[in-house]
This record gives structure tokens, sequence and C-alpha cells, in this order.
């Protein structure tokens, strides 16, 4: 039988992001450097995904509500099960035009989208200075490197700290 969700969970992460590829417009918003077949998750790690209509990513990834909130999915991997928090267009996560853009100027990581660079240092700034109370220590070192990516030179990130 060849359905396209998986009822009892999926064998591979790359098996998810297929069957997604295939059916929605969908992108991984922070954290995916080191997503793979193979990566064990912490407590406290999520994946924050970006989708156009959240009820048919929902259903194709037979995603579950936790009881963390709204956007709080989990979904079975490899007899692991894996928190998401699902945004979508217009759940004013982002501003919806700039969800849009961002759903559009996606590019490729190993087959898995992602924000563009400088979707992607926008927004993990905007995490950042808005969206939270700390700043993760890997948050500085990549917004360098996304800043150099995008030719933003000589950012003094100590400004990511300062709230005044």
């Amino acid at each position: 039988m060849n359905t396209l969700k998986s009822i009892d969970g999926w064998n591979k992460f790359s098996d998810l992001v297929k069957a997604l590829n295939a059916s929605c417009d969908w992108l991984i918003i922070r954290n995916f450097e080191n997503l793979n077949d193979d990566f064990i998750f912490s407590d406290g790690e999520d994946i924050d995904i970006l989708c156009s209509n959240i009820n048919l990513f929902v259903n194709v990834m037979n995603a579950k509500k936790r009881k963390r909130g709204r956007c709080s999915y989990e979904v079975l991997i490899n007899n692991q099960i894996v928190p998401l928090d699902i945004r979508y267009v217009g759940d004013k996560y982002f501003d919806p035009l700039w969800a849009k853009d961002m759903l559009k100027n996606k590019r490729y990581n190993e087959k898995v989208p992602v924000l563009s660079d400088k979707d992607y240092f926008f927004s993990l700034l905007y995490h950042i200075k808005l969206q939270k109370f700390y700043v993760k220590k890997e948050y500085i070192p990549r917004l360098n490197i996304l800043a150099n990516k995008i030719n933003l030179k000589k950012i003094d990130y100590n400004f990511v700290y300062d709230d005044i």
C-alpha cells in the first residue's frame, strides 16, 4: 500500500522531507544546519517551521498537537518523538508579506527548504531581539557568518545584548 502520510511514524527525516516537498510550501526557519537522518533531539530542541497552509502541512506529516501552545506539534521519526513549532502565513509570528517572501525566496540545504541567507539573518535578529528574552551563544557567530554572506561588514554584535 502506498500512502502519502505515515500513520506509524516516519522511518527517516529525509522521507518526511521528501513527502513535504512534494505536497507543501514550507521551510525550516532556523537551526537546520545539523538536521539529518541520524539527528538525536535533546530536551528543549525542536524544529521551527514556516508553511503556507497549516492544515495541509499537519495532515501530510501526520503531526499531533502538543500541550505547549497553539503552534506546538510533534511527529514520530525513526521511533523518536520530534517536537515542532509550526508557523504559517497569517499567524502573526512574522508579518504576512514577509512570510510569503520567505517562502518565495527559500533555498535548499540537502533537499531541506530553508530561509535565504538574507531572510535567515533578519529573522534570526528579529527572533533574538523581539521574540526571546535571552540570546543563545550560537546565534552570535551565526549572525556573523550570515552577515558576511549578505555583504554586511564590520557589525559589532554586542548590540544584540543591549536592550536600551
